[in-house]
């Protein structure tokens, strides 16, 4: 990035790496009786560095910043027939999580931005029924227990989804969830062009809390023939989102916490002729955030879009066989997202 009216040039660099594997076991134990087990582990590491020579003799100061997460789980089930109509599974699920976090200037004025070193487990026991009524209703029902090592935090994250076919092509479809996110992105509200930013995550600790979401989501789906159309309204409610902000002390920096609040609606079109197929995706959402700032006197409430809020996403693939191939175009059109300064509340 060169700006010739200041004199001024920046370079930025970033790499990424990411990689993960599963091993599954399963049995069964029985007609009725089926026991899986599942090991998984995952790496994700992000370097990014951005230069700015700052005087003619060369001297440059540079911001640098690590972040990785290592991730391993271990997860045991039972699933059971209780009848025809009726499957029972429960488990019992143990996951690590491992977060580092570094951000640091270097060069003729060194300083240490933010440093962390985070590590927690969860212990996961979950349940859920399954059960058939008559030839059309099918609910699934669920209750996951979580607890944190982190604080010492137990959660219940309940779950419902229901089915109803309405005939062999048109069935409706509903769920209700409860969510929540222990390894959380670390960002701040800044101008960049690579938004490389909102990819850095740090481990919820006694500063920053746990992320806690509700989703529900009512829909169709109609497959007939050739054609398949698939949409989903939905509205997501997530507490303890943060963002930087000020503290009354102009030496101190501080988070804020606020909520998060997202409606939208997702449109699929499938179509399937002569072994050739096409998909056209669409989504109209809007994700508002709202948080309570500190000042003199009482707490100023700030409503405003989300950094990411793009109220208009389209897709459009075409998927073709060629031997024992399959080729692929995709094209996508989306609207633009909020741009804010650092600390600020206008959108530019």
């Amino acid at each position: 990035i060169f700006s010739p009216n200041q004199n001024r040039s920046e370079f930025e660099d970033s790499d990424l790496d990411n990689w993960g594997l599963t091993f599954e076991w399963s049995a069964a134990l029985s007609d009725k009786i089926d026991l899986r087990t599942r090991y998984t582990a995952s790496t994700f590491r992000l370097k990014e560095s951005r230069r700015e020579p700052r005087n003619s003799n060369g001297v440059t100061n540079g911001e640098y910043v690590e972040n990785e997460i290592e991730d391993k789980r271990v997860d045991l089930s039972v699933q059971v027939e209780l009848d025809q109509k009726t499957d029972l599974n429960v488990g019992y699920e143990l996951s690590n999580h491992g977060v580092t976090f570094d951000d640091q200037i270097r060069g003729d004025n060194p300083q240490e931005i933010d440093r962390r070193n985070g590590n927690g487990d969860i212990n996961s026991l979950y349940l859920s029924v399954k059960r058939q009524f008559g030839d059309h209703l099918i609910v699934d029902a669920g209750l996951r227990s979580n607890h944190f090592s982190v604080g010492d935090q137990s959660f219940l994250a309940p779950k419902l989804f229901v089915s109803y076919v309405v005939s062999r092509s048109f069935f409706l479809k509903g769920s209700a969830t409860g969510a929540y996110q222990y390894v959380r992105q670390n960002f701040a509200n800044d101008f960049d062009d690579f938004r490389i930013e909102n990819q850095f995550w740090t481990l919820a600790d006694e500063n920053i809390p746990v992320l806690r979401g509700k989703q529900y989501m009512f829909g169709g789906l109609l497959d007939h023939g050739s054609w398949l159309f698939d949409v989903e309204l939905y509205q997501k409610d997530v507490k303890n989102v943060i963002r930087p902000g000020d503290n009354l002390d102009p030496d101190e920096m501080v988070n804020i916490t606020g909520d998060l609040a997202v409606r939208g609606i997702d449109l699929l079109v499938k179509k399937r002729w002569e072994g050739f197929e096409s998909w056209i995706s669409y989504s109209l959402s809007h994700a508002e955030e709202t948080f309570r700032v500190a000042q003199q006197g009482p707490n100023r409430l700030v409503t405003r879009d989300a950094f990411y809020d793009q109220k208009h996403v389209m897709n459009l693939k075409i998927i073709a066989p060629v031997n024992r191939w399959n080729l692929a175009m995709s094209w996508s059109l989306m609207s633009g997202v909020p741009v804010y300064e650092a600390d600020a509340d206008a959108i530019l």
